[in-house]
């Protein structure tokens, strides 16, 4: 089932040498689904701090010449003010992929529900926004076999949902998992594309976290997996790009969405993260990495 590539790997530029390259992806998390998380319900009406989020990241993303994938969840589509600013990602050409439809752990549920979560999902996403869809991350990054097949089966390229460390080769001993994207699926071309691993115990180094763990530590970490791999999946979401609101949900959970602060904090912030990123790495998207990588 599984097949681990070859390690001599042509990389995006032709290059015969290992070139570093990396790629930006956005969860799309609204407070729906944040306070969900919490045990929670959001109850304020149209979530302002998501669509403000998406108007701040593609102003941001055309000011750095960015080109992201965001990572949708398919019941958004369901609501106007959503649905709007997702068709606006879409215009300004960045790439689409799913997050689930309810943004439900994968390994908690029925085959039913999770044939939901992955092909119900990408079904809606492909004929509201007449777009392919051809990632998926797990919600919590919880996933399974079945989730594998049921994406390998019905036009997915690539997953993005797992941590190459011991729990994740624990969970997929026959994987092979490696740290940089790899073939799950050989004969369908379906690859793993793993999010960055660095030194057990540590907090991840993705921007959410870096809001709170500073420059000092992002660049240290950044440091140490330039050493030992050459493609980086960097991670952003909603929260790091949303505009501060209102929100009268507790101390933890105005920490969780970065909610402290402002727009121009944030986004200052975000451009040196990124710029750190585009001097150490050729950037391009996974996408298209992933089609150069199979052709």
């Amino acid at each position: 089932m599984f097949c681990a590539l070859d390690k001599k790997i042509t990389y995006y530029n032709d290059k015969t040498s290992l070139t570093k390259t990396a790629w930006f992806h956005v969860d799309m998390d609204g407070l729906d689904v944040i306070f969900q998380g919490f045990g929670k319900k959001y109850s304020g009406g149209v979530d302002e701090f998501y669509i403000t989020a998406v108007e701040n990241s593609l102003s941001f993303f055309k000011k750095k010449n960015i080109t992201a994938t965001y990572f949708l969840i398919a019941k958004d589509l369901n609501e106007p003010g959503k649905l709007s600013s997702i068709k606006k990602i879409v215009k300004c050409g960045h790439k689409i992929a799913c997050h689930g439809y309810n943004h439900r752990s994968l390994t908690s549920l029925s085959s039913k529900e999770k044939y939901l979560e992955i092909v119900e999902a990408k079904e809606r996403i492909e004929e509201a926004l007449g777009i392919k869809c051809l990632g998926f991350r797990a919600p919590r990054y919880h996933i399974d076999l079945e989730s594998f097949d049921l994406m390998s089966e019905t036009g997915y390229k690539y997953d993005t949902s797992i941590y190459p460390n011991h729990k994740y080769h624990e969970w997929f001993p026959e994987a092979h998992i490696q740290k940089e994207p790899f073939l799950l699926f050989k004969e369908k071309s379906f690859y793993e594309v793993p999010l960055p691993y660095v030194i057990p115990m540590l907090p991840p180094f993705h921007a959410s976290y870096i809001f709170y763990l500073r420059s000092f530590y992002f660049k240290t970490v950044l440091y140490f997996f330039r050493q030992y791999s050459n493609c980086l999946t960097y991670l952003f979401h909603l929260t790091d790009f949303a505009t501060p609101h209102n929100i009268k949900c507790g101390l933890k959970l105005n920490i969780f969405t970065n909610n402290f602060y402002s727009k121009s904090t944030k986004l200052n912030f975000l451009e040196k993260l990124t710029d750190h990123i585009s001097h150490h790495f050729l950037i391009t998207t996974t996408e298209d990495y992933l089609e150069h990588l199979s052709g």
